[in-house]
This record gives C-alpha cells, sequence and structure tokens, in this order.
C-alpha cells in the first residue's frame, strides 16, 4: 500500500496557505496524492497539495475554513507517518457504531501522536465534510460505492459505507478536528428546503438499509470496534486527569487500559 509523492500546488485564496505549504514542501514533507469529499457524494481527483488546498476551496461551499494553515501542515504529516491511515475526516465521528447513540464531536482526548505531534484519534467511521482520502487507497477500493443513491442526490451513508471498506481491506481511518471554521450564514445543500426531504428522507432511508443489509452484523461490528480500540490504546496516551473516550455515555465500549502482551 505505498503511495507517490506529488509535488505542491497550491490553489485557492486561503490566507498564508501558499506560503505555509511552500513551507511544508522545504521541510521535506512531499504532500500525497489524494480526494476530497464533499456533503454531496460528488468526488474530484487532487493531484499532491491540491487534496489539502483544494479541500480548505471545497469547505468554503458551507462554510468557512481557518485563518490558520496549521490543519494543512497537520493532514501532511499524518498521511507521511501512518502509511496505511486511508482516511481523514474532520466534521464528527464514530469510534465504535453499534456502541454509540450518535455520533462524536470535537477534539480527542489522546495526547498529540507522538510520531507527529498532532492531536488525533484512529475511528471506525467518520462523516462528510471535509473528508480527505488517499489517492492509493482511494483507487484500491474503488471509490465511493455509488448504487447507493442516484445521480445528483446527496452522498448520505457513502462516507461510512467507504469507511468500513477501508478497515476491511487493511486500511485506517482516523479523525482530526479541524479547529477555527465557522458557518458562512447559508444552509448547505442537503439541508435547503428543495433538498431536505430529498436526502434525509428518501435518501436516508435508501442508503441506510442497503449499508444495514452489507454490514450491520453484531459479530463484525464488534470486530471492528474492537481493532479500533487496539489500535488507539496501543497508539495514545491520555494526559493527566483526561477522561477516557471508552467506557462513557458517548462510547459504551472498552476502556483506556493497554492490554496485557
Amino acid at each position: 500500500m505505498g503511495h507517490r509523492p506529488h509535488d505542491l500546488h497550491p490553489a485557492g485564496r486561503l490566507p498564508g496557505r501558499r506560503a505555509a505549504l511552500r513551507a511544508g514542501g522545504q521541510r521535506g514533507q512531499p504532500a500525497r496524492g489524494g480526494r476530497m469529499g464533499g456533503g454531496g457524494g460528488g468526488e474530484r481527483r487532487l493531484p499532491g497539495a491540491r487534496l489539502l488546498s483544494q479541500r480548505a476551496r471545497g469547505a468554503r461551499d458551507d462554510q468557512i475554513a481557518p485563518a490558520s494553515s496549521a490543519w494543512l501542515h497537520d493532514l501532511l504529516a499524518l498521511f507521511r507517518a501512518w502509511p496505511q491511515l486511508a482516511i481523514v475526516g474532520m466534521n464528527t465521528y464514530r469510534l465504535c457504531k453499534h456502541a454509540e447513540p450518535t455520533n462524536r464531536f470535537g477534539f480527542t482526548s489522546w495526547e498529540p501522536d507522538p510520531r507527529t505531534g498532532v492531536k488525533w484519534s484512529f475511528v471506525q467511521n467518520v462523516d462528510f465534510a471535509p473528508l480527505v482520502v488517499r489517492s492509493s487507497a482511494w483507487a484500491a477500493l474503488g471509490g465511493l460505492e455509488e448504487s447507493f443513491s442516484r445521480p445528483g442526490d446527496c452522498g448520505i451513508w457513502g462516507d461510512w459505507e467507504l469507511c468500513t471498506r477501508a478497515w476491511l481491506d487493511g486500511w485506517q481511518v482516523g479523525f482530526l478536528h479541524l479547529d477555527g471554521r465557522s458557518g458562512d450564514g447559508h444552509a448547505g445543500g442537503t439541508h435547503t428546503a428543495s433538498n431536505a426531504e430529498r436526502c434525509w428522507g428518501r435518501q436516508q432511508y435508501t442508503a441506510s438499509a442497503c449499508f444495514g443489509k452489507r454490514y450491520e452484523v453484531a459479530a463484525f461490528q464488534e470486530e471492528l470496534c474492537g481493532r479500533v480500540w487496539r489500535l488507539n490504546v496501543d497508539s495514545f496516551r491520555l494526559p493527566e486527569g483526561a477522561e477516557c473516550p471508552y467506557n462513557t455515555r458517548d462510547t459504551r465500549y472498552g476502556n483506556c487500559s493497554r492490554p496485557a502482551i
């Protein structure tokens, strides 16, 4: 599951991004090819740093991206340090799908990753959007499951389906909180009056049923949840006094004790 370095190609108008990407390249942090996912299910191929710089442009569709470019460097660092990391979501996430009543938000509890200094977490599923996919993983997985929706419909459940296939194929999924983003004052495409029922009614029903028939097997969900838990407790530490993200009302599974070798 190798990945091919690309040159940095800054694009878009986020303040300071061009200089930041130049600096990242000068520090020997080549960008990798990748994909950017939007909430509507449409995907664009993004060579090299366009994965990140155009991801920022995509965020402007529904939100204002952070003024700082630190998150771009964090993404580059994660994809470089963790070669099996296929997908990084920056919206909401599930540590353990079948043991959580709803999606989780915000910063994760772990100390920064010792490989990169980035604060993030392995997770079972992440939501559109923002969502970044390593291009080699995208090619290996075959992209989104297009049979879940009709052309022009929203991509609801396509994000979780892609994450599940990534885990099944030996890849990994992570969550990175995108601090500092804000709304642009307008409803997203899936939340407008003309599209809400089309997406959250018909499409939600259709796609969730397809996902359920394919993946909603208790033993499988338990195994996948356990794989994510083991990666987290083996890879991260909790700050002194911090609450474990497991065995809580948000995630009713496991704990933060490292298993005996």
